[in-house]
């Protein structure tokens, strides 16, 4: 009977270590799909990082987590894998201001932790030069600070500030 238990567990380890062995490439991959979106390509892990209360005050990350639906305080001390895809059937793909224009394709940043996608930014892939929009910033699903906090970011930005104080 030992032997039984023992074996079905054996199984049961290697059936578990295999499930966790996805790249982060795929599990982004698949969360792009899963949302209903086209990946037209994959252009690689563009960032790694540990999230640190330090990094974290700097002002490109600041903007960064502005737009994430959950708490960056919830991953204080984990690394942050930054996965760079274009794809379309995107809400930005049909994005345009002024003279700019999307080109039908978005370029999305994937934040994963642990294996799991958290949130991410987003951008139009705009004909020509895409730095001319890099004064503005987007979710994941395209989504602004405003409309995702229903608040602008200095205010999100002192009310993080707030909280890193008393964070231990």
């Amino acid at each position: 009977m030992n032997k039984y238990i023992f074996i079905f567990i054996l199984i049961l380890m290697i059936f578990f270590s295999g499930c966790s062995s996805k790249s982060n490439s795929e599990i982004a991959s698949e969360y792009l799909k899963h949302k209903g979106y086209t990946v037209i390509s994959y252009e690689g892990n563009i960032e790694t990082y540990q999230l640190t209360k330090e990094t974290l005050i700097q002002p490109r990350y600041l903007l960064l987590w502005s737009v994430q639906k959950t708490n960056p305080l919830d991953y204080i001390g984990k690394k942050v894998y930054v996965e760079k895809f274009i794809v379309k059937n995107h809400p930005l793909d049909v994005w345009e201001s002024g003279l700019l224009k999307s080109s039908g394709k978005t370029e999305v940043h994937l934040f994963i932790i642990d294996n799991k996608v958290i949130g991410g930014i987003s951008a139009p892939v705009i004909k020509g030069d895409n730095s001319k929009i890099t004064s503005n910033i987007w979710s994941l699903e395209g989504k602004t600070i405003s409309e995702i906090h229903s608040m602008n970011f200095n205010t999100w930005k002192k009310q993080l500030l707030r909280r890193l104080e008393k964070y231990n």
